[in-house]
């Protein structure tokens, strides 16, 4: 129930607005790097940051992103499928 509407993909400074407000849990060059590996997608950058503000690096991020129990993997299987 609601009123579908599409968001466009974030710029790098979106990303680090949305980063900010989340508490900036992740260093500067990390925001940069999650931008990069999921081309400002919102919603992905939302579990990206969720995903490394346990400690968590963006080349491990990338890695799991290929396993099924990947943070980024049911986004990825609804849009594979």
């Amino acid at each position: 129930v609601g009123t579908p509407f599409a968001l466009s993909d974030f710029s790098r400074d979106e990303v680090e607005e949305l980063h900010r407000r989340c508490g900036a849990p992740l260093a500067r060059e990390a925001v940069a790097a999650l931008h990069a590996l999921v081309g400002g997608h919102p919603f992905l950058c939302q579990r990206g940051i969720d995903a490394l503000a346990d400690g968590g690096d963006v080349s491990e991020l990338a890695a799991s992103s290929l396993r099924d129990e990947g943070p980024l993997a049911d986004h990825l299987r609804r849009v594979l499928l």
